[in-house]
């Protein structure tokens, strides 16, 4: 409704996209696959994603890299179980995936440069029934973010490698699953200019903020953005002087924000 009342003042068309599943799958990349950004043809993509780290009225935008890729993975740990009372008797694949786990945060802190962040997070452990039992198997699930298309390789490379080489020299076995999840989000130098001019004309020059550094958070509007020049930005949630909320985890299903 405010674009038709106000249509007077551009030309050319607008197209609203509104994704689903942008939490889950992914929808973006879906809606493009279908012809979303044809017909009429989409030149350029403006986002904007509520943020409770802003307050209301103010807007964040950032040049370049905004958003970190993402691949999440599954590792599956298999020993040999047994009774807790005779573990020469097995391999206890409790003890070899705490070693994985332990190895693994050493890519980014040991492997990667510095100054580009690398996240590894192992979100979930499960194995074992009893406390006097060596279970035969362990099973891990985790995600990896990255912020450059080079760390991204590495890193899935050396979680393969590292999990394989702590496996084996523990006696177990070490199957990884990674799954291609979020490319990075890289904002437009033209379209980012643009948003920060429209921007101050809408809320004011002192409301339009820089954002300093990219999110570790992944966002699926990258799909977007190697299609097109993008300008992402973020638009304040946050009513002042209101404590930051923290959402409960997502119980059950793939989370890939």
């Amino acid at each position: 409704n405010k674009l038709n009342k106000n249509k007077k003042y551009f030309s050319g068309t607008v197209k609203l996209l509104f994704e689903p599943a942008e939490e889950t799958t992914g929808g973006a990349l879906i809606m493009i696959n279908e012809g979303v950004l044809r017909e009429p043809y989409v030149e350029r993509i403006v986002g904007l994603h509520v943020s409770e780290d802003l307050d209301c009225g103010k807007i964040g935008v950032k040049l370049d890299m905004v958003n970190a890729a993402s691949n999440p993975f599954t590792i599956r740990v298999k020993g040999k179980g047994g009774h807790g009372a005779h573990p020469d008797k097995t391999v206890d694949p409790i003890v070899v995936t705490s070693n994985v786990v332990m190895a693994i945060q050493t890519i980014a802190s040991r492997e990667v440069a510095p100054v580009n962040p690398v996240v590894i997070t192992i979100g979930s452990i499960n194995g074992g029934t009893a406390p006097n039992i060596i279970p035969e198997e362990v099973t891990l699930s985790g995600i990896i973010r990255t912020i450059t298309r080079e760390d991204r390789v590495y890193v899935v490379k050396r979680l393969e490698e590292i999990i394989d080489g702590v496996c084996s020299a523990l006696r177990a076995e070490g199957r990884v699953v990674v799954e291609e999840g979020y490319p990075c989000l890289y904002n437009d130098k033209e379209m980012v200019r643009r948003v920060k001019k429209i921007g101050k004309r809408i809320v004011g020059e002192r409301n339009v903020l820089e954002q300093e550094n990219p999110s570790m958070g992944v966002e699926s509007f990258a799909y977007f953005a190697q299609e097109r020049p993008m300008g992402f930005g973020r638009k304040g949630e946050r009513v002042a002087k209101t404590p930051r909320r923290t959402l409960p985890p997502r119980r059950g299903g793939r989370t890939v924000g």
